[in-house]
């Protein structure tokens, strides 16, 4: 979660360099924005979305086991070290960035919730992993894309109703 906290302070302060934008202008560009993912979601157009095309590497788990599963998911909650293979990170990028209330408070409160719900969104799948007698690497990408879109369609919707 840590990891989710750390983005969530960046993309914070990536916000406040934007705030001198009128917030109508900004609310605008971030709803393109987040239309524009959902195109791609559905499938309708194909993005090339940015991201680091390397999966964690093998020396984060050499270490002792506590250390190494925090390295993992202090990079992991990042979203930045690995594959991304969903497109609402990306939506929620641009609300963190674009659509965070005005004051530094509330949006410190809004980062701070988006932050510990993504830490724990990509804690899920590693807690449920150690539940299990082997590791399942396979999810139904049906579903998955399922959650995605909805996902989208909420970042969507706030920004909207903002």
């Amino acid at each position: 979660m840590s990891g989710a906290l750390i983005s969530a302070a960046v993309l914070m302060v990536a916000g406040g360099l934007l705030s001198p934008l009128p917030a109508s202008a900004r609310q605008v560009v971030a709803v393109t924005l987040v239309l524009i993912l959902l195109i791609h979601a559905f499938g309708i157009v194909c993005l090339d979305l940015p991201q680091r095309a390397y999966q964690i590497p093998r020396e984060t788990f050499a270490a002792t086991p506590p250390r190494a599963a925090y390295r993992f998911a202090f990079e992991l909650g990042t979203g930045v070290r690995t594959y991304v293979t969903a497109v609402s990170p990306y939506a929620v990028t641009v609300l963190m960035v674009l659509g965070l209330p005005s004051g530094l408070g509330a949006a410190t409160l809004a980062a701070a919730s988006t932050g510990v719900g993504f830490g724990l969104g990509r804690s899920i799948v590693v807690a449920s992993q150690s539940v299990r007698s082997h590791v399942a690497v396979d999810h139904p990408s049906h579903w998955l894309k399922i959650v995605d879109r909805m996902a989208l369609v909420g970042t969507f919707a706030i920004l909207i109703v903002a």
